[in-house]
């Protein structure tokens, strides 16, 4: 399937952003805004909009952890305790995060020293979910290691 025009995935997410109810102005405001805070693409490249972060502590104690998600117009830095600490990020409609899928990347920071031990696993759980301009099917990518990216994963 090709993807959607960036110009068809910004009304696409203008007119979710807006609501049932909207008036066409309010839909034309956040077009406005997605097309100045949407990255060009060329012709048949896809878009990626990042909607949701869950990070879930699994440290058997306490463990500082800072977590930045990078993209094509920036970052977004989060942090929490590992030990037993949640954190989740949702995207507001005037806040969306959307760029080329290779352009989303995120890395973990162990800001208290992590003691090598052989029963000692990854210390976070969690997911970033994210929709491609090319089906518009919701997806999650699983956080199991320090670093990574989208682009691969949206060739599938």
């Amino acid at each position: 399937m090709r993807p959607m025009s960036r110009r068809d995935f910004i009304k696409y997410l203008a007119l979710i952003a807006a609501g049932a109810g909207a008036l066409p102005r309010q839909i034309e405001a956040f077009e406005r805004y997605y097309e100045a805070n949407t990255p060009p693409i060329a012709d048949g490249e896809e878009l990626a909009c990042a909607d949701e972060i869950w990070i879930c502590g699994l440290a058997t104690r306490s463990l500082r952890v800072g977590f930045r998600l990078s993209y094509a117009q920036g970052s977004m830095r989060l942090g929490l305790n590992a030990f037993g600490g949640m954190l989740r990020w949702v995207a507001q409609p005037d806040a969306k995060v959307i760029s080329k899928p290779q352009d989303f990347h995120w890395q973990f920071e162990f800001i208290d020293p992590i003691e090598p031990r052989d029963d000692m696993q990854f210390p976070i759980s969690g997911w970033l979910s994210y929709f491609g301009s090319k089906d518009l099917v919701r997806r999650q990518v699983d956080f199991t290691q320090i670093s990574g990216g989208l682009d691969p994963l949206l060739a599938l």
